[in-house]
């Protein structure tokens, strides 16, 4: 049975029932309670709507990020930053308020349905929709014969999206890649001509098109070595060489009555694309070392026995060998940094797997649901451990100890069941859902060697009341504490907890010590230095001080015997150590005989004089002076500089 593809729209609607429990509280990474942001990418928006620009840390807008369509959010201009270079599937679908959008140069990739069901799309008349670096996102033609405009880089997904009208079409030279289901259900388009330029195209891009289903081809390569169906006889199956990529669903329209039992992939594929070879007949498949990327699903629902990853892969992409029941082995090569959600999951006869070094994070159930996956080793260069990773896995539930702590000291679950716990002093990190669902927890103690604190880590720990948050804790992820309504935290002054508190309307309780009143040498302006003394509230530590010899900010920095830091910058800008400025111009040319101006600025300028043979005079006022004789000058500004000048006339 082959894996079926889920219509967009369903998907759609069931992702976004699923979003109608919003998070009781929510933060990002960046501190901008509006998005939630992980790794650079922008996967759920939960502001007010209106008028938003996206904040520059994020380099992908993910899929459904801001789609709801039950309660579509009211978002009326997206502004989007040059550091994004992807928008995701249905990622603004639905919000019907959207009438503005701003997309930069830098976007070079664009999903099915991004801006679907938005005034801003429907209002877009042009024949060819096109935006960012040259992506065609839609199509408004009359359809027939179409030539693709030279300089369109891309064609997004759903593009062409079912133009009954069309009957063939050409794609520039300009073109690289083309979209998941860019022509899906075009039904009369039978000539499409694809130049060598193109070497990615997507899942089901050419699906219900006549020109699809007319060839016939054991193996259909278009553009760059793109290899986009298969209709051979099944079997063991060597895969030609020459092919560069395997798209999306290639395998899915073979008309064999053999089942492929085994693909041998040549030296020259680089790109094995989403659900390329995801048959459950699939027993064996070669991969080799020129293979650098794994899409999504590559190999999931497969009979697959044992997989060699090689060398050249650097990420397992999300679902790639979800339910291969019969697999018992997989090697992972140190150059993989990347395992994807569910890249595992219900993979029920593996019973061992060795993560290499190399590997950092480890997705969402990524491996829940390995029944008999009893010995698991994690090296400490892992740093992120995602939601349900290891979740209903004899090894998790016979682990030893209240807390299990893996890789860089991630502590990913808790098994015990007191109420009031105090987390070990080595924890560098509190994982997703950690706490979930602790219904004794009451109180809980994080020490100062915790940075981080991850996604529904406290999530529906209904009596929880206490929660006491280091001022080393710089990162608490979105719905940290999910229906944990009662809890208050507990945290220093102008800590990340207190601001995250703030941001989601948590109770705060201060604790600890905090520093009093900045006092200073003085406030006026100044020829001199500065001195700033401040007091902290903690028995140990009395005062501290810092001398200013020019303007500028300190930052104090105090700690207390639980390690707890309190930190509170002061600025100066009142010392002023430039003395004034004194100008003699020399009229006609000559010292002697002309007349003479002179000037005495300052920006802090206090007072000026001039004497002549050693008697005050007036200041001229056009700072005209001709009479003979020895003059000096004196300037003093407000700080108490002082300058002098002497000149003579003769």
């Amino acid at each position: 049975m082959k894996i079926k593809k889920i219509i967009n729209l369903l998907l759609v609607t069931a992702v976004t029932m699923s979003m109608l429990v919003l998070p009781a509280f929510a933060d990002t990474q960046g501190g901008n309670s509006d998005f939630v942001i992980e790794n650079g990418v922008l996967t759920a928006y939960i502001g007010p709507g209106g008028a938003v620009t996206i904040p520059s840390s994020v380099t992908s807008i993910g899929d459904d990020a801001f789609c709801n369509s039950l309660s579509p959010i009211k978002v009326t201009n997206i502004t989007i930053p040059n550091s994004v270079t992807s928008i995701g599937t249905s990622a603004f679908c639905f919000c019907d308020s959207l009438t503005n959008v701003t997309i930069p140069s830098s976007v070079t990739s664009i999903g099915s349905d991004a801006f679907r069901d938005t005034p801003w799309l429907d209002k877009q008349t042009d024949d060819f929709v096109v935006v960012g670096n040259g992506v065609l996102i839609k199509y408004n033609g009359s359809g027939g014969d179409v030539v693709i405009p030279d300089g369109v880089t891309s064609i997004g997904g759903g593009a062409f999206y079912n133009c009954k009208s069309l009957t063939s079409v050409t794609i520039p030279n300009s073109m690289t890649s083309i979209g998941d289901e860019a022509f899906i259900n075009c039904d009369y388009l039978n000539s499409v001509t694809i130049p060598s330029s193109v070497t990615s195209i997507g899942v089901d891009a050419f699906e219900g098109t006549t020109w699809f289903y007319n060839q016939t081809d054991d193996f259909v390569v278009v553009g760059n070595g793109v290899l986009i169906k298969y209709n051979g006889s099944g079997g063991d199956v060597v895969i030609p060489d020459g092919v560069i990529s395997i798209s999306g669903s290639s395998f899915d329209w073979s008309p064999y009555s053999t089942p492929v039992t085994s693909v041998t992939i040549p030296n020259s594929v680089t790109n094995i694309g989403d659900y390329a070879l995801a048959d459950d007949s699939l027993t064996s498949v070669t991969i080799p070392s020129s293979v650098t990327s794994i899409g999504d699903c590559a190999f999931a629902d497969t009979s697959l026995t044992s997989v060699t990853i090689p060398n050249s892969v650097t990420s397992i992409g999300g679902d790639v060998f979800e339910t291969c029941s019969n697999l018992t082995s997989v090697t992972i090569p140190s150059s993989v940094t990347n395992i994807g959600h569910e890249a595992f999951y219900e993979c029920s006869s593996l019973t061992s797997i060795t993560i290499p070094s190399g590997v950092t994070s480890i997705g969402d159930s990524a491996f829940s649901d390995c029944t008999s996956l009893i010995s698991v080793t994690i090296p400490s260069s892992v740093t992120s451990v995602g939601e349900n990773a290891f979740n209903e896995t004899p090894w998790l539930e016979k682990y030893v100890g209240d807390f299990v702590i893996v890789g860089n000291n991630i502590l990913i679950d808790y098994k015990g069941s007191a109420s009031s716990v105090t987390i070990p002093s080595n924890v560098t990190s509190i994982g997703a859902c950690a706490f979930d669902s602790c219904w004794n927890l009451t109180s809980v103690t994080i020490p100062s060697s915790v940075t981080s604190i991850g996604d529904s880590a406290f999530n529906s720990c209904s009596n929880l009341t206490s929660v006491t948050i280091p001022s080393s804790v710089t990162s608490i992820c979105d719905n940290a504490f999910l229906y944990s309504e009662e809890c208050i935290i507990h945290g220093v002054q102008d800590s990340y907890s207190q601001k995250f508190a703030s941001d989601n309307k948590v109770p705060f309780a201060m604790i600890g010590f905090s520093f009093g009143t900045a006092r200073y040498s003085t406030t006026a302006l100044t020829n001199g230095n500065v001195i700033v003394t401040i007091s902290v509230t903690d028995g140990t530590v009395s005062s501290l001080s810092h001398t200013f010899t020019a303007n500028g900010s300190y930052t104090f920095i105090a700690t207390d015997n639980d390690g707890n830091k309190v930190t509170k910058t002061v600025y100066i800008n009142n010392i002023d150590k430039t003395k004034p400025t004194i100008k003699v111009s020399i009229g006609n040319g000559h010292h002697t005989t002309g007349k003479v101006t002179v000037t005495a600025s300052d920006t802090n300028l206090k007072s000026k004089s001039i004497t002549l043979n050693g008697k005050a005079i007036s200041w001229s006022s056009n700072n005209t002076f001709a009479a003979t004789g020895n003059y000096v000058v004196t300037a003093t500004d407000k700080a108490g500089n002082t300058s002098t000048a002497s000149f003579s006339i003769k």
